[in-house]
């Protein structure tokens, strides 16, 4: 019986490997076909009146023709006029950067935030991107007119914040590129910062805690940032981890589970698969026994 057991589970072990080459070999291939330049980007977002207004500069451009991939809410999609080539590229139906020598277009588009802030709050594919491109580095600049006093969040690291007589400001950047904005009304410090994450929460790690977070390899290098809050249990976005609390010795697992689940699709009963994966991808071993 043992030995069945065994071999069902060698076969399982297997079967979920092979799947995952099968899928790792196929993203790769989408990767050539369909990543054929890079650019990078800064976004301007202010809110006020419980809409996004968004400013969004795009640089290094090719010269070929490309597609912009809208996001799906946006409203009021225009030019954004801030010098004379700024929008020499943007074909009249909006869809398209035409060919051309300008190297940095900029375009600008509304994102309805719907509900007033009070409750922890995620909008998902709010930035538009580049079909067929990907993002070496984006700066994203969030100006809050409501003062609103909370926590926003992009993914990308905080490198700076301000708070002034009429306005919060937060600026961001980093490597890779940004999807998502999350707000929640509490302003949790960062408590731990480093090239792979930033953890927000609201009381300070312990040096144990600290000392296993150092011990993190993630499989993806764009920088995570988690939020421990047990409010925010059901959401789910690129680059952003959600833990209701941080308990020893689980806190390591936690994460890893987390940020390569949000990478991967996972159904709910499917807990050895994610864990198989998130070993293998980095190398090492998470999960029960």
């Amino acid at each position: 019986m043992k030995l069945t057991t065994s071999l069902v589970s060698l076969l399982l072990f297997m079967n979920i490997i092979m799947l995952f080459f099968q899928y790792q070999v196929y993203s790769s291939r989408l990767d050539d076909k369909e990543s054929t330049f890079s650019y990078s980007q800064e976004v301007s977002v202010t809110y006020r009146e419980s809409r996004f207004y968004v400013i969004h500069k795009f640089h290094q451009l090719p010269e070929n023709e490309i597609t912009i991939t809208w996001p799906l809410q946006s409203e009021n999609r225009a030019c954004f006029i801030d010098n004379k080539d700024s929008c020499t590229r943007l074909a009249e139906d909006l869809h398209v950067f035409e060919e051309g020598e300008a190297s940095e277009q900029q375009i600008s588009y509304e994102i309805p935030a719907k509900e007033a802030l009070t409750q922890p709050r995620m909008w998902k594919g709010v930035f538009a991107s580049l079909l067929g491109g990907s993002v070496n580095n984006s700066m994203v600049h969030v100006t809050d007119v409501t003062k609103s006093h909370g926590l926003w969040l992009t993914g990308l690291p905080a490198i700076g914040k301000e708070s002034l007589s009429l306005v919060d400001y937060k600026l961001f950047n980093g490597k890779g590129g940004v999807t998502d904005l999350y707000w929640q009304k509490d302003d949790y410090p960062a408590v731990y910062k480093d090239h792979l994450l930033s953890i927000y929460a609201n009381q300070p790690l312990s040096d144990e805690t600290k000392n296993i977070l150092n011990e993190i390899k993630l499989a993806d290098s764009n920088h995570l940032a988690v939020v421990v809050n047990n409010q925010t249990n059901d959401l789910k976005a690129n680059r952003f981890v959600f833990i209701p609390t941080i308990s020893l010795p689980t806190v390591k697992d936690d994460i890893i589970l987390s940020s390569v689940h949000s990478g991967y699709s996972f159904s709910a009963d499917t807990t050895y698969s994610l864990e198989v994966v998130a070993s293998f991808l980095t190398n090492q071993s998470l999960g029960s026994e």
